[in-house]
């Protein structure tokens, strides 16, 4: 009984083991976190998303207050992030983790100014 229980064992884990997906084949997602001060009650954002070109390929456009915080699928090809709030861009370009999710947290210690990055 004890082998069958063993052989049983080691058939569902060599199983499970080849039914997992690499990261590879997961979604790629990025969390976008507002934890700065404001002068007004919210901010307008948009996140700017670029294949490996350079080229945008998609954009999500947010209004957001501090403690903000929300996850986006990334669009097929994205490899990075590029952060535009109410007429600055932050001063940080966010690569995508493929498959796995990037956190991108902007604080009253971020860097912004006038030129994209």
């Amino acid at each position: 009984m004890k082998k069958l229980f063993g052989f049983m064992l080691l058939c569902a884990t060599m199983i499970l083991s080849l039914s997992s997906c690499s990261k590879e084949d997961g979604l790629t997602t990025y969390t976008f976190e507002f934890n700065a001060p404001t002068l007004f009650s919210e901010v307008s954002v948009v996140l700017f998303e670029y294949n490996n070109s350079g080229d945008k390929i998609n954009s999500n456009s947010i209004k957001c207050k501090k403690g903000y915080s929300q996850t986006f699928t990334a669009a097929n090809g994205a490899e990075k992030v590029k952060v535009y709030i109410d007429g600055n861009w932050v001063q940080q370009v966010f690569t995508l983790e493929n498959g796995g999710n990037t956190s991108i947290k902007i604080t009253g210690e971020t860097l912004i100014g006038k030129k994209e990055p």
